[in-house]
């Protein structure tokens, strides 16, 4: 719905196109990067699902996903949802219960995405820029406009503020 398009590697049968290092539940940062190059992903999306006993009458799943720009390894993404399910076989409660959980992480990974897309900040370089000196707030205020007119910046960001010191984020493509 929101234009975006997943790459399913084990359904397209890409997995036999995965070096045997890379056929592992641990990665590194390094190695979501590489797959993500040879796959032609601009993002990984990365996560787990962990199912567990909660006692004699039922189970919890606990989903985690972050969704990371290949090129900076910056999060752009994550969410953590949990469901306890009270009755029934642990297979029924995967087919009915579950399916709805794992649509509330769709659903929430998607509008965060839209509106990271939105902002500009996917496929964007960040740069933590440090001013120090004797300055008064109507002096960053300026250079914070100056360097927001730059045809390459998309934001900027106050992050800090302390004596002598201004702490400013800034994103460009």
């Amino acid at each position: 719905d929101s234009g975006f398009y997943v790459l399913d590697p084990v359904k397209r049968m890409m997995k036999d196109l995965v070096p045997a290092p890379y056929l592992s539940e641990n990665f590194k940062t390094e190695d979501y990067k590489y797959l993500g190059e040879l796959f032609g992903a601009p993002l990984i999306l990365s996560g787990k699902a962990l199912i567990s006993r909660l006692d004699t009458s039922g189970y919890r799943i606990k989903v985690d996903v972050i969704v990371s720009q290949r090129s900076n390894g910056s999060v752009v993404a994550e969410t953590s949802k949990q469901l306890d399910m009270k009755s029934g076989t642990l297979e029924w409660n995967l087919q009915s219960s579950a399916v709805g959980l794992f649509q509330d992480v769709s659903r929430e990974l998607s509008a965060q995405l839209l509106e990271t897309w939105q902002k500009w900040a996917v496929g964007s370089s960040i740069v933590k820029l440090t001013i120090r000196g004797d300055y008064d707030f109507s002096d960053y205020e300026s250079v914070k406009e100056d360097i927001s007119r730059l045809a390459d910046v998309k934001f900027i960001r106050e992050r800090y503020f302390f004596r002598n010191e201004a702490v400013f984020e800034i994103g460009s493509t």
